[in-house]
């Protein structure tokens, strides 16, 4: 996400909507609070690169799973465990609750570790899906995140949608 869409974003939560980092030990439950942990992130870590493992969506929830490269340059982040200057590498697995095709439930799990550390260890896949994702992938179609309801546009009785294959 670009910080000049976090309106778009914040848009997308519904009523009552709880964003959690519970690595971080981070609750919020408003969206005025869930928009300035988000712009913290921003002035905290800049990202480098990200590799998506897997994007998947049903109309009731998001997976999202990445491993992010990212250099810290601030300290807006509670109990991030890392100090400006620090490059680490995180891998970031987001679990979206949906209702009504809006989020009410966001869990980020951020797991940060040193950058080549020794346990910056994760299998990236060289393929980009197994047969079941492959059919499923044929007839679905890609669901936009940004700026739109978060409507899973897919066919009755089909359970999921791949956003993304591995980049």
């Amino acid at each position: 996400m670009d910080p000049d869409d976090i309106d778009k974003a914040i848009a997308l939560y519904g009523p009552g909507a709880v964003w959690e980092a519970p690595f971080r030990g981070q609750v919020y439950t408003d969206p005025v609070a869930i928009k300035a942990s988000y712009l913290n992130i921003f002035r905290t870590v800049s990202c480098n690169r990200t590799t998506t493992l897997r994007r998947l969506a049903t109309e009731w929830f998001v997976f999202d799973n990445q491993i992010a490269d990212l250099s810290v340059i601030g300290d807006g982040m509670p109990n991030l465990g890392f100090q400006p200057g620090d490059r680490i590498s995180m891998r970031l697995v987001h679990c979206f609750e949906l209702e009504n095709g809006k989020i009410i439930r966001e869990i980020a799990y951020e797991m940060s570790r040193d950058y080549h550390g020794p346990r910056d260890h994760d299998f990236v896949p060289t393929t980009q899906w197994s047969s079941t994702s492959r059919t499923a992938l044929r007839t679905a179609r890609p669901l936009n995140l940004v700026g739109r309801e978060l409507r899973a546009p897919f066919a009755r009785g089909q359970s999921l949608v791949a956003l993304d294959p591995v980049r």
